[in-house]
């Protein structure tokens, strides 16, 4: 901003060569998006009466933490995961982490189904990440029966299941092991 009232025209020079036309302004109180993280030197130039009034300033742009938890995900009962914060623009002291619980922890173990979210903050920068994880129950099967048979004969056994499709069964008669893929 610029607190000189009575000048007849201002010109800022924003540092920032990579904005193309949007790295200067003429605006009294100008408004700029820099293109990226870093230390831009800002010149501002007030005219008044043929005279020249410069002033020079530094500004440090710090990058939004990149913060990427995953996709959501489905677990098997009793697996757990562990989500891991730590962003790859974030190695400096001043990063901070707070999960959905108020722990604050770069990474965070997940043993049951919900939705898990963290915010993290590097240099007064924030950016949040949410996933949902997912737990199916483990799957069962029940083979039927006692069977006798004739050498050479078929015999159809059934499998009940519970669980999640698809399902994968692997069975074997001790000589020879098949899997089937299925609903």
């Amino acid at each position: 901003n610029s607190t000189n009232t009575s000048a007849d025209s201002v010109l800022w020079d924003f540092g920032d060569p990579n904005s193309g036309t949007h790295n200067s302004s003429t605006e009294i109180n100008p408004f700029h998006i820099f293109s990226a993280s870093g230390i831009f030197h800002i010149t501002s130039y007030s005219y008044f009466n043929g005279m020249v009034d410069t002033i020079v300033n530094d500004l440090f742009v710090t990058a939004i933490p990149i913060l990427n938890l995953g996709n959501d995900t489905v677990m098997c009962e009793g697996e757990v995961v562990t989500l891991d914060a730590t962003s790859q623009n974030s190695i400096c002291n001043t990063t901070t982490y707070l999960w959905q619980d108020n722990s604050t922890d770069s990474t965070y173990t997940v043993s049951t189904e919900g939705e898990y979210f963290v915010n993290i903050t590097v240099n007064g920068c924030s950016n949040t990440d949410t996933i949902n994880v997912t737990y199916n129950a483990l799957p069962n099967a029940i083979i039927s029966g006692y069977y006798e048979v004739c050498y050479g004969e078929k015999v159809f056994i059934d499998v009940n299941l519970t669980g999640y499709s698809p399902f994968e069964i692997t069975y074997t008669n001790g000589t020879y092991t098949n899997i089937v893929y299925g609903n």
